[in-house]
């Protein structure tokens, strides 16, 4: 068989021919698929927006159907508890499910301000305490000091008083001649002595009596000061006691919203929340508006608590008073709290 001789240069051959013809149409077959189907997406997306322009037509419940909720177990009657005072939680005494009663502590806030207001009225009720006793003591040897004086003045005077009566009959019996001259002058100068220790002692006396008025006035300012400075301590430790959290009512703690070290003010978030009922519970639902016209207040309705095992529990619509609606219902024993997950059925009627 004769060997085919090759091509030659610049030639084209029927093998290459047909390998460009089949290219053309496969690359023609992709345009045209690729066209296809983008048309096919725009008439798509066109039917959607139609769709959903067009109004929908709602299938009519009809009466007896049953529809199902989910939502979360809450308490009823809920009191919020807010930071007595800005300052830094000291101490966090409860937990939630916490069953508390009305006085009980919750925890403390400290205000450094509060604090250091309180040590300087201490320390000023003590100063002004020990001033007190001072003056006490003070007063106590005033009044000795004046007894002691006013007792001297009257021995002085009495022993002056007898000085007198001898100069002066010594005095006479000088003028008759019957004494010497020198016991008469002895006797004048003994007197005199005698009047000098009184004046001096009767001195004493006023200024030791002086002092006892003095010591008695500024005991008396003393002891104005200590109930200022007691009233002053009393005010600032029923600020720090104010920075006590303590349960206002009997309850079950359902959030606590802080720890010990953070920051709190009185206008911040509630430190704690009360369920002041245990047992008064509701479950929140939305309803689509079709079934929210079929609702009235006091339908009856079935919960599912999911975490426990029970048959179920009958509670009954109410409506907010924002006009949301809610099933409310008593807990029938104490399992049953704030936070379990319930599916909510209720029966059309």
């Amino acid at each position: 068989m004769p060997e085919q001789e090759p091509a030659a240069p610049g030639t084209t051959t029927f093998r290459d021919r047909w390998f460009l013809v089949l290219s053309l149409l496969l690359f023609v077959g992709l345009v045209g698929g690729t066209i296809y189907f983008g048309k096919q997406q725009i008439a798509a997306r066109a039917a959607a927006a139609a769709a959903a322009k067009a109004p929908r037509v709602e299938t009519p419940l009809p009466a007896g159907a049953e529809v199902s909720f989910s939502g979360v177990v809450q308490a009823r009657n809920v009191l919020a508890i807010p930071a007595p005072i800005d300052g830094t939680v000291e101490a966090v005494d409860v937990q939630v499910g916490s069953a508390v009663e009305q006085g009980q502590a919750l925890g403390r806030v400290k205000n450094e301000g509060l604090a250091a207001a309180h040590a300087a009225a201490k320390a000023d009720l003590e100063t002004a305490a020990e001033r007190v006793s001072t003056l006490e003591s003070s007063l106590i040897a005033a009044r000795l000091e004046a007894s002691r004086s006013g007792i001297d003045a009257e021995r002085a005077r009495g022993d002056a008083d007898r000085a007198e009566r001898n100069a002066r009959r010594e005095e006479m019996l000088h003028k008759e001649g019957a004494t010497p001259r020198l016991k008469f002058e002895k006797a004048q100068k003994d007197a005199a002595t005698a009047a000098a220790e009184v004046e001096a002692l009767r001195s004493a006396a006023t200024q030791a009596a002086e002092k006892v008025t003095k010591v008695t006035s500024d005991l008396e300012a003393a002891k104005r000061s200590v109930d200022e400075k007691a009233a002053e301590l009393e005010g600032a430790q029923a600020e720090i006691d104010a920075a006590a959290v303590t349960a206002p009512v009997d309850g079950v703690i359902i959030a606590v919203n802080a720890k010990a070290g953070d920051a709190v003010t009185k206008a911040g978030a509630d430190l704690f929340q009360i369920a002041v009922a245990a047992d008064e519970l509701l479950v929140n639902i939305e309803p689509n508006p079709q079934v929210a016209s079929k609702f009235v207040e006091g339908l009856p309705a079935l919960l599912q608590l999911l975490e426990l095992s029970l048959d179920g529990v009958a509670g009954e619509l109410k409506r907010g008073d924002k006009g949301q609606w809610r099933v409310e219902f008593k807990a029938p024993n104490p399992n049953v709290k704030p936070g379990l997950n319930a599916v909510v059925k209720v029966k059309l009627p």
